[in-house]
């Protein structure tokens, strides 16, 4: 399945990016550029990606850790703690859309209250 990013979720996504470069340099914001598109190839390929939940104010909207995808990387690629939340859900189309790339803390439903 395809993905996308919504304009805000480009933006913040070009931010994360720019503040990763200066905060540790270029080759640590390649690696969670990395992190960052494996989390999103993966949840483009399976949107009820095992560890993503809903978010019971917005029917359709999940979160997926980007953390979760770490084995996904070359071991020499991985970041060592990765922070970052995808909010997306399935448009009509049937693509997976990007809404947001949080660094908020967003409770997981069931497990610490309501989300």
């Amino acid at each position: 399945m395809a993905y996308r990013l919504t304009g805000p979720a480009e933006l913040q996504l070009i931010k994360v990016l720019a503040e990763s470069s200066f905060r540790h340099g270029e080759a640590a914001k390649n690696r969670y550029e990395l992190l960052i598109r494996t989390a999103m190839e993966s949840v483009g390929d399976d949107p009820g990606l095992p560890g993503s939940w809903p978010v019971r104010r917005f029917p359709g909207v999940r979160v997926y850790e980007i953390a979760r995808s770490r084995h996904r990387v070359p071991r020499e690629h991985r970041v060592a703690d990765p922070w970052h939340k995808l909010v997306y859900c399935v448009a009509e189309d049937g693509v997976v859309q990007f809404w947001q790339l949080s660094a908020a803390r967003i409770r997981q439903a069931g497990r610490q209250g309501r989300a």
